[in-house]
């Protein structure tokens, strides 16, 4: 780094910085830009395992077909690069439910229906399931007004198809089902039982982070935590401290979770609808078990890509080269306790033990743990609800700040608000367009029914 003063800083090599960044430098490549990333490889929540620096994945390597198509033609960016399809993705289709030491397998687009709930809870929670395809109903066509999942629910919660749902929650990234909106509910489960993509993205992610680095005007920094940030008014740039030294910027895009920036960019900074969002909603933690599997075992156990285990509360994804990652999703709050992390951790430890008393063939090594602490930056309570409508691009950047990634956005699906606001970003820092306020996409229903 230099003493120059960067016309841009980008905080944060996930898929939003990564995309966003490259997206600059084809419409400005005269733009002074940095690229600063905390852990040892970009790639965030889809990062993949390596072995080189000790990095595991999280098992959220599943993104939407639209994301998948936007990072595509941001590769295309450059006509000589690489298609994404010569990735190793692959559509998220099989998912398997583990009970009495068997493996019963679906297809995706049948998880969250009668057959799923039969899978995972038996004859009883298939017949139950009537009372989700009323509420379903009812929510979607507006006949019943949008409310917390305890308030809409007509059963109990033991009711055979309630407790199936609670199963099939956590594999969408909502560890408390009971105080969910319950749009937010339906729509995740739509969201992952439709044509998602899974898989390893190191090829795709390793290209555009090779493009930036060889950009004349971008420089990409790993393994640069970012400790505090301030304004200087009078010199008009900020000062932002890293542990790899101090950068300083005429423009801030912050690409990293609002929790995560949170410890760094002073609240005073901050667009008052984030900021009230970011202390009183609460994303997802994930906590997982990572191994992976030896070669001789690849062609005998032939998992589904998920493998949900009820008892447990665990996921399983079998990634493309042999990592199984055991994954438990728990509040972000509860994951700031030791004692709950704990028994998390413990949860994976047995599910483990379930997977390899089926299998008794699979061998594994290279055990790993770890806590992510924003699995899912989407929160879906219903009491959160109410900020989403407002994370427009209008209330939320500014001339000198600007923020991109799944969060920020008014949509309930992240991948959607990683693509605008990959793209709004882009497009005020290459051609300083002015904006009218958004108003939210009805294809989430938005709008007018989180207030009704």
């Amino acid at each position: 780094m230099s003493d120059d003063i960067l016309d841009v800083l980008v905080a944060g090599a996930g898929t939003a910085g990564v995309l966003t960044t490259t997206r600059l430098i084809h419409e400005n490549s005269e733009l002074k830009i940095a690229l600063l990333e905390k852990e040892k490889i970009a790639g965030g929540r889809v990062r993949a395992v390596s072995d080189e620096h000790n990095l595991w994945s999280f098992g959220l390597n599943h993104i939407s077909k639209s994301l998948y198509q936007y990072w595509d033609q941001t590769l295309k960016l450059d006509p000589e690069s690489l298609d994404i399809s010569e990735s190793k993705a692959l559509p998220l289709n099989r998912i398997g439910v583990l009970a009495a030491a068997k493996v019963t397998e679906l297809p995706t687009s049948d998880w969250f229906s009668k057959k799923g709930a039969r899978a995972i809870g038996g004859g009883a929670a298939a017949r139950d399931w009537k009372l989700v395809d009323s509420l379903s109903e009812a929510i979607t066509s507006g006949k019943r007004k949008e409310q917390s999942f305890q308030g809409a629910w007509d059963g109990t919660r033991k009711s055979p198809a309630g407790i199936v749902i609670e199963h099939m929650a956590a594999s969408f990234g909502i560890p408390d089902l009971w105080s969910c909106s319950t749009q937010a509910l339906l729509h995740r489960a739509q969201h992952f039982s439709s044509s998602l993509m899974t898989g390893d993205w190191t090829v795709p992610m390793a290209t555009l982070i090779e493009r930036i680095s060889a950009s004349k005007n971008t420089s990409y920094y790993c393994d640069c935590t970012i400790i505090g940030a301030s304004y200087n008014t009078d010199e008009n740039h900020w000062i932002v401290s890293t542990r790899g030294g101090v950068f300083r910027a005429k423009t801030l895009v912050v690409a990293q979770s609002p929790w995560d920036a949170l410890n760094w960019l002073p609240k005073s900074y901050w667009p008052t609808d984030l900021l009230q969002s970011t202390i009183k909603s609460k994303p997802t933690s994930v906590v997982v078990l990572s191994e992976q599997l030896e070669p001789e075992c690849l062609a005998e156990i032939d998992l589904p890509q998920i493998t949900l285990i009820p008892a447990e509360g665990v996921q399983i994804h079998a990634l493309p080269a042999g990592e199984l990652c055991y994954q438990a999703t728990i509040d972000f709050e509860i994951s700031l306790q030791a004692p709950d992390v704990g028994k998390a951790v413990r949860r994976l430890k047995r599910a483990r033990k379930k997977l390899k008393s089926t299998f008794p063939q699979m061998v594994a090594h290279g055990e790993h743990i770890a806590l992510h602490p924003v699995g899912w930056a989407q929160p879906t309570g219903f009491a959160d609800q109410r900020h989403r409508p407002k994370m427009t691009p209008s209330n939320l950047n500014s001339e000198n700040l600007l923020f991109c990634g799944d969060a920020y956005g008014p949509h309930l699906d992240g991948d959607q608000n990683i693509i605008e606001s990959s793209l709004k970003v882009s497009e005020l820092l290459t051609t300083g367009t002015n904006f009218e306020p958004d108003l939210p996409n009805n294809q989430d229903q938005e709008a007018g029914e989180d207030e009704r």
